[in-house]
């Protein structure tokens, strides 16, 4: 069975979080995202399908969070990536090319402000996308969103024992005609042994379809940052610190529903962490 798959990343999910670093505290994640060869596609409108040609999606990413003041924390969410569309399997008429497209993908900027945290932490969130990608119209690549994303969301969650839970909500608003989206996700985790953690996770793209961006065509058959992309999915990470300050993780998609303009094929997170 196929399982969905897209590099929003494990990274992403923890930048929703309700609890802010302390000042002068940090975290810092480097991590390595894969969806391997691939051919299969989620689609609302047509049904499922597989294009004559296999893609594949790897990206090298920077996360990271900084405590300016007590209660406020600045995000930074980099990454680059490394796309491939491979030969037509099928001698089809595809109009895209074979090749390679290697940039930058969508940068985020964010600020998390501490509003609550006498019981369960309330934290207010502004996210700002940039639009740092780039696009090769004769493979149809493209490596971010070609927009500007104002993401503003309120998480909430807490500590129990020796585990967690948060949720947390928002509404992104993109430019150059993309639809506006609901972003909705659940989080929880637990110290399995001592310092490793399994987690559950359960994010929703939900698009208002209210865009009128007409996609350039070898990109629509490529479904790289197209508009109108959504699911609901279910995830698995891991983590293990290795001491105080430095960790491992591990993420990947287990299932999804509701899912449209994505591929179709597992995919695996790794990444080293420390804290400060």
């Amino acid at each position: 069975m196929l399982i969905f798959s897209i590099l929003l990343t494990a990274n992403f999910l923890y930048a929703q979080s309700p609890w802010t670093q302390e000042k002068g505290s940090g975290y810092g994640q480097l991590s390595l995202l894969t969806i391997p060869k691939y051919s299969d596609f989620f689609a609302k409108e047509t049904g499922n399908y597989t294009s004559s040609r296999e893609y594949s999606e790897t990206a090298a990413q920077a996360y990271l969070e900084y405590g300016i003041i007590e209660g406020t924390t600045v995000v930074l969410d980099a990454p680059i990536k490394f796309l491939t569309s491979g030969e037509d399997l099928l001698d089809s008429l595809a109009t895209n090319e074979a090749g390679n497209l290697n940039s930058l993908g969508n940068i985020r900027l964010a600020v998390r402000q501490n509003i609550y945290n006498k019981g369960p932490n309330i934290a207010a969130q502004l996210t700002v996308e940039m639009p740092t990608g780039k696009y090769d119209d004769a493979t149809g690549l493209r490596t971010g969103y070609d927009a500007w994303t104002i993401l503003p969301t309120v998480s909430v969650g807490g500590g129990f024992g020796k585990g967690y839970v948060f949720g947390y909500g928002g509404v992104g608003i993109r430019t150059n005609d993309y639809s506006n989206y609901l972003n909705l996700g659940l989080e929880g985790g637990y110290k399995l042994f001592e310092s490793f953690w399994v987690m559950l996770f359960f994010d929703v793209i939900q698009s208002f379809e209210n865009g009128e961006r007409i996609d350039p065509p070898n990109n629509i058959q490529t479904v790289f940052y197209v508009n109108d992309q959504e699911w609901a999915s279910l995830g698995l990470k891991l983590l293990y610190n290795i001491n105080d300050n430095i960790g491992l993780t591990a993420s990947t998609t287990l299932t999804a529903f509701a899912v449209n303009q994505v591929p179709a094929s597992p995919s695996l997170a790794i990444g080293v962490f420390t804290e400060w």
